[in-house]
């Protein structure tokens, strides 16, 4: 957000009646923390040189509309070949992930379906949100991307990936990068994603409540070991899930705004 922009707020109901209200709003600039990761030889070579070959024909079509053409450039098996693969897989792939994801969250529930403050899964966070990620390969950097979720490492046997609040699923495939994923329409706007599973116990359509077990975490897309990456949407852009998961955050700026509406416009129930 930009320090003195004025914002406002749009609400259109069923039938097409629009309104609009600027409101109090601050905003702070934040910086970025950079993170750099060491990417060895056999993650390059086996992970990710699997996904760029699995993809390679679905990235050459995007390209083809694009006006352009998609090709390797560098000898197989070819430490260049590798950095290729890895460029291919973290710029185009993961661009490509983003928009289809995107797409399927495009929620049209105008009912809320969360409740409460959502639930954090249980590990060690190992990446958070907001940082910048910068990959090295023998030396040299071969990459960046913007961390958009938590990255979390099990610290027990038990590997369960649990919903985060009460949602209906919308999809549940291998998305690339993200690996075996599941995503979860919360309403309102409201979006979870869970990726880098092994194995998932949910289908699309499915109504899920909040902690319901819903799959495994594991070593799919690029995930450097058994991990569940886990990331929120609001309206489809990515924000810190760190702040839902906070219980006096949420009841103050999320249940406390809302109450705030409810008394302005006179209404007794949420609707």
């Amino acid at each position: 957000a930009v320090a003195g922009l004025k914002v406002k707020l749009f609400a259109e109901d069923g039938v097409g009646n629009a309104s609009s209200r600027s409101f109090f709003n601050k905003t702070m600039p934040r910086r970025w923390r950079e993170v750099t990761l060491e990417l060895k030889e056999g993650f390059l070579r086996e992970q990710v040189g699997i996904l760029a070959e699995r993809n390679l024909a679905k990235l050459q079509a995007q390209a083809l509309e694009a006006g352009e053409k998609l090709e390797h450039v560098t000898p197989i098996n070819s430490p260049q070949r590798l950095v290729e693969d890895f460029q291919l897989v973290n710029d185009r792939l993961r661009r490509l992930d983003d928009i289809q994801i995107q797409s399927l969250l495009m929620s049209k529930r105008s009912s809320r379906v969360w409740e409460g403050p959502f639930l954090m899964q249980n590990g060690i966070v190992e990446l958070a949100y907001g940082s910048m990620l910068v990959y090295r390969f023998a030396g040299e950097t071969i990459g960046r991307s913007f961390q958009q979720g938590y990255e979390m490492r099990p610290v027990r046997e038990d590997r369960g990936v649990v919903a985060a609040n009460k949602g209906v699923v919308v999809f549940s495939e291998n998305f690339g990068v993200y690996g075996r994923s599941i995503g979860i329409d919360h309403g309102f706007g409201l979006a979870t994603i869970y990726g880098q599973l092994e194995r998932v116990l949910v289908d699309v359509g499915d109504a899920v409540e909040s902690g319901q077990m819903i799959g495994h975490a594991g070593r799919s897309g690029l995930a450097r070991g058994p991990n569940v990456y886990f990331e929120m949407r609001v309206q489809g852009v990515p924000v810190d899930a760190r702040e839902w998961w906070d219980k006096p955050w949420f009841f103050a700026h999320i249940l406390g705004k809302i109450d705030e509406v409810k008394k302005v416009l006179g209404l007794q129930n949420y609707r």
